[in-house]
């Protein structure tokens, strides 16, 4: 919990991109456990997303979130079929490299000893980033139980 706390997002001002892709990544962490995100799969609905809950115009797009989260500590990793790491911040080479983004193994591994945690993360990023009549909204379009944000 406190690695989400401590994540860098904007300078004083609303900045909810990376709160969006680690909504997005419990989401699919309920259905799909820790597997990889392809970029080109995450690409349309983080977008989606953004432009719902962000202003896209303003925020940019998913490659935004889903490179530079992994600056933050242990909290997402992003690696190609060539190593760990991303290949660099635009839709373009994030794509064409085969990026794969997942919940970082320590997270995952703290997700799974704690059946709790992922509720209460939900729930600690909508209150911080989000207005409560958003709240549901998100967790319907990320494919959470909009109680969890109760």
């Amino acid at each position: 919990m406190e690695r989400v706390r401590a994540m860098r997002i904007g300078r004083g001002e609303r900045a909810p991109r990376k709160p969006l892709l680690l909504l997005f990544a419990l989401g699919r962490f309920q259905r799909d456990g820790g597997a990889p995100i392809p970029f080109a799969t995450a690409e349309d609905p983080v977008d989606a997303l953004l432009h719902r809950f962000a202003s896209a115009q303003r925020y940019g797009g998913a490659h935004h979130p889903f490179h530079h989260l992994a600056n933050d500590d242990r909290l997402w990793t992003v690696e190609t079929p060539q190593g760990p790491g991303s290949p660099g911040p635009s839709a373009r080479t994030l794509r064409s490299s085969r990026a794969t983004g997942r919940l970082h193994p320590e997270l995952l591994r703290e997700l799974a000893a704690d059946p709790g945690l992922p509720a209460r993360l939900v729930r600690f990023l909508l209150a911080e980033h989000f207005p409560a009549q958003q709240h549901a909204d998100i967790c319907r379009e990320v494919g959470l139980d909009p109680a969890q944000a109760a």
